[in-house]
């Protein structure tokens, strides 16, 4: 019998160990952290586009400023990269704690607006 998914092979093997006992209940702790594994992934794939584009950056900063890279030339392609990755991670922290903020106010904005509807 082949299966088509991992989680499929993966219910089925549990079966097969545990003699069919309480199946559910592990396949849903496995979504759980399964779901948990995909978000960590897609958080770290966004960070690592945004430190390559750093990278790229600070490359054509370097080329355009003293042509191409050599060996006498490598201290200062290797300073704006160093900057340029430090400004991107400032930038990342920023922008997810400003976005954060955001959410905070809207969602405190409804709580007034519902505690008001209340006890009106």
């Amino acid at each position: 019998m082949r299966f088509k998914t991992r989680k499929e092979r993966l219910k089925h093997r549990l079966e097969n160990e545990t003699s069919g006992e309480d199946i559910e209940k592990l396949m849903e702790i496995f979504d759980y952290y399964e779901g948990n594994n995909l978000k960590t992934i897609e958080k770290l794939s966004r960070k690592k586009k945004i430190f390559a584009n750093a990278i790229n950056g600070s490359l054509r900063a370097m080329i355009t400023a003293h042509g191409p890279i050599t060996k006498l030339l490598i201290g200062s392609a290797t300073k704006r990269v160093y900057g340029n990755l430090l400004q991107a991670e400032s930038e990342t922290k920023y922008r997810f704690s400003f976005i954060s903020y955001i959410l905070g106010m809207i969602t405190f904005i409804i709580g007034l607006f519902v505690v008001y509807l209340l006890y009106k």
